[in-house]
């Protein structure tokens, strides 16, 4: 079929729906520089495409084609760009200035850009549910602050390795102001007596909760265990107590007997997989 003839079918009840969802950015990109006419239909469809996820061209998608993504999109639910090196302040801003109704967004990963480029997000993206910013160093207090301000929606959040707000007052904060959260990651980070207190208290819908490679009180993780109702998954891989009291085997143990998986080793792929199917985070 040549480009003529794919042109002429119907753009949104055929090629948009039934064809274009299936394509790789990168076969879109280049259908999009076959002709002016592909080029104006392959936009068009840009316009209106529900999911951005790049993560797989994360160290080889070409910025001048995410600059065209920036300018185009306008209806994007969900935005999953971890790993991508690419990415800039000036670019993220522009495509989150126009896409307000973004519920998952992901930017585990990333290292080039700065908090200010989740300005837009913050302000206008209201139904935010997911959040996933994993080794964002970039993450600073102010912009946790400005999220507790804006977003007391969020169901699933990731801040591991986020170093420049662990065991900070503004971390407790944030997490007494989210009683719809699901799943909590705070992997690599100290957390602080006061800081699993709040989750105890304010988090009671929380089902998953990875403390893996980082540092708390024994005693405060039992209480977790023992007092969240849904919670149903704890990562405890290659964590430090800062004291003595319980054991890890202890935690496990008292996990099981619970109905509760606690993580303390590397899983072998069999039962990651099973974890998976049971757990879906």
């Amino acid at each position: 079929m040549s480009a003529l003839d794919l042109t002429s079918l119907l753009w949104d009840d055929i090629l948009f729906k039934k064809v274009f969802p299936r394509l790789s950015m990168t076969d879109l990109f280049n259908l999009r520089a076959a002709s002016r006419k592909c080029k104006e239909m392959v936009e068009a469809y840009f316009v209106d495409m529900p999911v951005l996820s790049l993560s797989p061209f994360a160290h080889k998608f070409p910025r001048h084609h995410f600059a065209v993504l920036a300018r185009c999109c306008s209806n994007l639910r969900e935005v999953k760009l971890a790993g991508c090196e690419f990415l800039t302040t000036p670019l993220l801003s522009e495509l989150f200035s126009r896409n307000h109704k973004i519920t998952t967004l992901i930017l585990d990963k990333t290292t080039n850009l700065e908090s200010s480029c989740l300005q837009h997000v913050i302000i206008d993206c209201k139904n935010l549910k997911v959040l996933r910013l994993s080794e964002c160093v970039w993450v600073t207090v102010g912009c946790l602050d400005a999220l507790t301000l804006h977003h007391q929606s969020l169901e699933e959040v990731d801040l591991s390795y986020c170093t420049a707000v662990s065991s900070h007052h503004s971390l407790n904060f944030f997490l007494s102001k989210l009683p719809k959260l699901r799943s909590l990651r705070l992997g690599g980070l100290l957390c602080l007596d006061s800081t699993l207190s709040m989750v105890l208290t304010f988090c009671r819908e929380l089902e998953m909760l990875d403390l893996s490679h980082g540092q708390s009180s024994s005693e405060r993780v039992k209480e977790l265990i023992e007092g969240l109702p849904k919670l149903k998954y704890v990562d405890l891989r290659s964590h430090t107590f800062l004291d003595c009291k319980y054991t890890k085997e202890g935690l496990k143990n008292l996990g099981w007997k619970q109905n509760k998986i606690i993580v303390l080793t590397n899983l072998t792929y069999e039962h990651q997989w099973t974890i998976r199917i049971a757990l879906p985070f």
